[in-house]
This record gives structure tokens, C-alpha cells and sequence, in this order.
């Protein structure tokens, strides 16, 4: 480093502590007293030096960068992890397999209700997922009333009437519930509604995706 370089060095160093030292501290360093200190430490021209500190212009202060809280940050860092369809096969064979265990006996009825009961427990990572899994609920729903409705059917008639079937009614519920979840859901999509941003963490399910669907969209 040469002679010029290392003065100008030595002026931006002793500069900054003076302005720091006045700054925080409310003390000016005397030119005296950093002469002494430079010529102790064998500096040439200390008393030049000390001259371009005292007249050298304070320094600007930097704009201060925003921080951003960690919880932000996490949120744009955050590993996007890729988006597979869903497994309706797969889905549906894991419904099978467990549904006598949660209802005892296997039947349309039943297996349209275990397989609402694992949509409610399965996270959604991206609504065409829901979509799937509405779709295919829909056909197990219909289903299932078509199972219902041959029981009624295949009964005996109490005093020349049908029996009513509280089991058949509580599934004509279920299908109108399930068709307007379906297309609900299907809106969502179509305006490109954030409902990860609406709804908490514990409701981003396939299933909860499109029962509160409706919800979404009355306060979009």
C-alpha cells in the first residue's frame, strides 16, 4: 500500500471513530490527542491527518433495510414441494380397508362415510387435489343412496304403506350437501380465491376445502 493510500486509509479510519465516539457518546476527540496517537504508532504527517479528520465531512448514515419478521421470511423460503394429483385409487383402497373397523359392516353407505370421514383428516397442498376428491365423493354419495333406496324398496309395506327411512332421508341430505360442496369448490377455483389465506391451518383438508367452499365465496 503506498504512502497516499495508507493516509487516506488512516483519515477514513480515525474519521469514523471520531464521528461514533461524538455521536453515542457526546465526547470530541481533541486533534491533539489523536496526533499523539498517531505519532506514537510512527504515522508520517500525523498532524496532516488529523486535519483531513476534523474537516472531512460526517459521514451519511445508511438507510436502515427493513427487517422482516421470521415468520415472513419462513413463509417465502418455504420449500415448495411438488403438487401431485390425487390417488383416487389409492385413496379408495385405504378407505376399504379400513371401514368395517370405524363402521363395523362395509356397504356403499358406509364407505361413502369413511371416506368423507379421511377427506376431513387428509391436507390439501392444491385445490385441483379437493376437486378430485369432491368429484369422487359425489360418485360414492350417489351411490350409496341407490344402495339405500333398494333396501326401502325390498321392504315390506306397514299397513299398505312403505316404511319411512330415516336412514334413506339422512342420505338425500347427504347428497345434496355433498353436490353443492362439489360445486362450490368448483368456483373457488374458477375466481382463483386464496384459501390457504382464508382458512386456518387445521381446515386445509380435502374435505374442508369444499365444505366451507360456500363460505368463501359469500365473503370474497
Amino acid at each position: 500500500m503506498n504512502k497516499y493510500m495508507s493516509r487516506k486509509f488512516l483519515v477514513a479510519i480515525f474519521g469514523t471513530i471520531s464521528y461514533f465516539v461524538l455521536e453515542y457518546w457526546g465526547i470530541k476527540i481533541p486533534g491533539e490527542v489523536l496526533a499523539l496517537l498517531l505519532g506514537y504508532m510512527g504515522v508520517e504527517g500525523a498532524r496532516d491527518i488529523v486535519y483531513a479528520v476534523n474537516h472531512k465531512e460526517v459521514p451519511k448514515e445508511k438507510p436502515v433495510k427493513e427487517v422482516k419478521r421470521v415468520e415472513e421470511v419462513k413463509q417465502e423460503i418455504e420449500i415448495k414441494e411438488e403438487v401431485r394429483p390425487f390417488d383416487v385409487k389409492a385413496f379408495h383402497e385405504s378407505v376399504l380397508g379400513s371401514v368395517v373397523q370405524s363402521y363395523t359392516v362395509g356397504n356403499p353407505a358406509t364407505i361413502f362415510y369413511q371416506a368423507r370421514d379421511k377427506g376431513t383428516i387428509t391436507n390439501c397442498q392444491h385445490i385441483s387435489q379437493a376437486q378430485d376428491y369432491w368429484d369422487y365423493l359425489v360418485q360414492l354419495v350417489l351411490k350409496a343412496q341407490e344402495y339405500i333406496e333398494g333396501i326401502v324398496e325390498k321392504s315390506k309395506p306397514v299397513d299398505g304403506c312403505k316404511p319411512r327411512s330415516p336412514e334413506l332421508y339422512a342420505m338425500q341430505q347427504q347428497v345434496r350437501t355433498t353436490l353443492a360442496g362439489a360445486n362450490a369448490l368448483n368456483e373457488v377455483a374458477r375466481l382463483g380465491i386464496d384459501w390457504k389465506a382464508k382458512l386456518p391451518r387445521h381446515f386445509q383438508t380435502l374435505y374442508h376445502l369444499g365444505a366451507l367452499s360456500a363460505e368463501m365465496l359469500e365473503h370474497n
